[in-house]
């Protein structure tokens, strides 16, 4: 994929999309909320939501070899979900994770051919990748600046 002025112009929308969707999220987590503990919960929570996205684009973009790398990506967001619950860092590398994954999609597969075999990741439509670098960053930039883990917070109730 060569990007080209129009492509790049689609790039930089769409990013910025994912940057002001992540700040409503933020937003919403600091009004209703209220504390750091519930934000990481609530995100850790939402991880494996957004990975199973993954499911309808291989089933209808794909042309079935990619399952398993995808089902594998999956069980990782998973665990570093249930991870999250309790240790604030496994939902920032699941974040920023996720958001590198589909920038993998994104790019184009020959400048990949060294790391997988083309086809073997599904397609997703156009700049969805930058759309979720842009939310998941900010969503593990936000987490990172929080700072209050669990047993931080458990502290706090003694």
């Amino acid at each position: 994929m060569t990007l080209t002025l129009p492509l790049a112009f689609i790039f930089l929308v769409y990013a910025s999309i994912g940057l002001f969707a992540a700040l409503g999220a933020i937003s919403f987590h600091q009004l209703v909320l209220k504390d750091n503990l519930s934000e990481q919960r609530y995100n850790a929570a939402l991880l494996p939501l957004i990975a199973v996205v993954y499911i309808p684009f291989t089933a209808h973009l794909s042309d079935g070899v990619s399952w398993s790398n995808e089902l594998i990506a999956i069980a990782i967001f998973v665990a570093l979900a249930v991870a999250g619950m309790f240790i604030r860092l496994a939902v920032v590398v699941g974040y920023l994770g996720h958001g590198l994954w589909d920038v993998v999609h994104e790019l184009d597969p020959q400048l990949l051919s060294d790391i997988w075999v083309p086809g073997q990741l599904t397609g997703i439509p156009l700049a969805y990748g930058a759309f979720c670098l842009a939310y998941d960053g900010a969503i593990a930039v936000r987490l990172c600046v929080a700072k209050t883990s669990v047993s931080e917070e458990q502290k706090l109730d003694r």
